[in-house]
């Protein structure tokens, strides 16, 4: 367990002092002109991750976020849901960076025996930092996309070779810098 939060610290850290280009997706148009970046007044944060109880049987999930704050937190799934979500916040208060990384480590490094005729595995995002203009409409969506969820109905087999196969993941890599939307010049 010390390894999984290690890579995941490590993870995180790598996220947070990474030049990268933007692993974001937007679901709306680029504004185009001052006149409308001028319109961003405020922002809103949601990251939700939810995962299947089979899932969950074999793998172990951290969660590396950045709070409004721009502060680092890892949370352990607990449940099958986790989520961090703020009101609508001043565009002058936006953190530099917006950071949302989940990452998936098998429990047992022997595959236990798997006793089930078939095992749902399944798993839902819905990140996003979402601005809006100042009588709150929305105005641009950045998401954690570009696929919100995934399943899938294994055989026995088919889960034990994708257990060997498949010792860890990171399933939701979300890092927006704050500069994404407010040089769109």
């Amino acid at each position: 367990m010390k390894k999984f939060v290690f890579a995941v610290m490590v993870t995180l850290l790598f996220f947070a002092c990474d030049n990268d280009d933007e692993r974001i997706v937007s679901n709306e148009k680029i504004p185009t002109d001052k006149e409308d970046t001028a319109l961003f007044t405020s922002f809103q944060i949601n990251y939700n991750f939810s995962v299947s109880e089979d899932f969950r049987e074999f793998y172990h999930f951290l969660i590396g976020y950045m709070d409004i704050a721009g502060q680092q937190h890892t949370d352990t799934l607990k449940g099958n849901g986790w989520h961090y979500t703020t009101v609508s916040i001043p565009m002058d208060e936006a953190p530099d960076k917006f950071v949302c990384v989940v990452y998936a480590e098998r429990k047992q490094a022997d595959v236990p025996e798997l006793t089930k005729y078939a095992y749902m595995l399944n798993y839902e995002q819905n990140i996003s930092v979402t601005l809006s203009n100042s009588d709150g409409s929305k105005i641009r969506t950045f998401d954690g996309g570009p696929m919100n969820s995934w399943s899938w109905q294994a055989s026995p087999a088919a889960l034990r070779e994708m257990l060997v196969k498949t010792s860890n993941q990171t399933l939701v890599d979300f890092v927006l810098e704050k500069s994404a939307f407010l040089n769109l010049e």
